[in-house]
């Protein structure tokens, strides 16, 4: 799919006239300095400095506009899964801005460990919703290779090398079901992933079809290597708490 055809798509099947409205309160007509998107994250997971924001919905899909050191910056909660990315992140194809992806992912790599800012090279499509976006329904398309700004991914790293932060790279594969990838964890291994989580691929995927740049910056919560749990009372994981609330801000004030 390409942004021609999502364009037609929603003008022929969607009895409203303006999607973003009806489904994210939001106006796409605004501009923004920035959009983040994130599965289950709210702006004060991330934010705990100075900001003000405006709650345009609230639900499992949930959107804000804050504003953060003179930018404007709309973020909206998706939902988590491949599915509510692309049916939330597809409507903002009107929307001129850099987008991040913030989220928490799991480590496959000894070498990557809880706290760790995970920079994706790449995010293998382990989910089904992809495969909808395809020319064809077909399973040749199962574990494409998504990629995403370099330009981003630089700006960021700067910043990160400038702020003494540390971070780690490489490919991050994206599951349907957490229950699910535990069954086959050893056969996710062999792709050579470092990380697993569930949306960047898709995100990859809806920056594609709208001709919009944009990059995932990613928490490690747990490992699956060393058998931390990602369902762990979130208050046992000082380390992912601490990256998650103290460093993301300082990135993102750097857009």
């Amino acid at each position: 799919m390409n942004k021609n055809e999502l364009n037609n798509i929603l003008k022929k099947y969607y009895s409203f006239s303006d999607v973003a409205m009806s489904k994210l309160n939001i106006d796409d007509k605004q501009h923004f300095d920035l959009v983040i998107v994130s599965p289950t994250w709210k702006p004060h997971f991330v934010f705990n400095e100075e900001y003000s924001v405006e709650n345009l919905k609230i639900g499992s899909t949930s959107t804000f506009i804050l504003y953060y050191n003179n930018k404007k910056i709309l973020f909206i909660k998706t939902g988590k899964g491949a599915p509510n990315m692309f049916d939330n992140l597809l409507l903002l194809r009107n929307i001129d801005a850099p987008y991040i992806f913030l989220g928490s992912a799991g480590s496959l790599d000894k070498n990557v460990h809880e706290g760790d800012i995970f920079m994706p090279c790449y995010s293998i499509s382990g989910d089904g919703a992809s495969l909808y976006f395809e020319k064809k329904i077909e399973t040749a398309n199962f574990f494409n290779k998504m990629f995403f700004s370099t330009e981003i991914k630089q700006h960021i790293e700067r910043v990160l090398k400038n702020s003494n932060f540390s971070y780690k790279n490489g490919g991050v594969y994206s599951t349907d079901t957490l229950i699910g990838e535990y069954y086959h964890m050893q056969e996710i291994m062999k792709l050579g992933a470092s990380c697993i989580e569930q949306e960047t691929a898709s995100f990859g995927k809806c920056m594609k079809i709208m001709g919009k740049e944009g990059f995932p910056i990613l928490v490690i919560s747990d490992s699956l290597i060393t058998g931390t749990n990602y369902y762990e009372p979130i208050e046992n994981k000082q380390e992912y708490l601490s990256t998650r609330t103290k460093k993301l801000q300082k990135i993102i004030s750097k857009f």
